[in-house]
């Protein structure tokens, strides 16, 4: 396992990512319905159309939330060990009705 490191213990920095991904749920139409986050780490639950492409939602939300969250809150990226913000594992369940 990778580690992790406690980056989300800025209130700040957490509504930020929050926000960040529900923008850019939106523009893929998808309703977050919950985020939690913990000090190393967040988890989400949404729910989409099944025609959604997972890994391309995920990647855009891992670039963008990274990219932005260096530009707005510098001091989490001397927190991170080669920029990495989020492990490259996801783990995803579909759930049809």
């Amino acid at each position: 396992m990778k580690y992790r490191r406690k980056v989300l213990t800025n209130s700040f920095v957490v509504d930020f990512l929050k926000t960040k991904i529900h923008n850019i749920s939106e523009t893929f139409d998808i309703e977050v319905l919950n985020i939690g986050c913990d000090k190393e780490h967040f988890h989400f639950l949404f729910s989409a159309k099944p025609s959604l492409d997972i890994p391309k939602y995920i990647n855009t939300i891992k670039t963008i939330t990274l990219r932005e969250i260096h530009k707005n809150f510098p001091e989490v990226k001397t927190m991170l060990w080669k920029d990495a913000f989020c492990q490259d594992r996801i783990l995803s369940h579909r759930q049809g009705k």
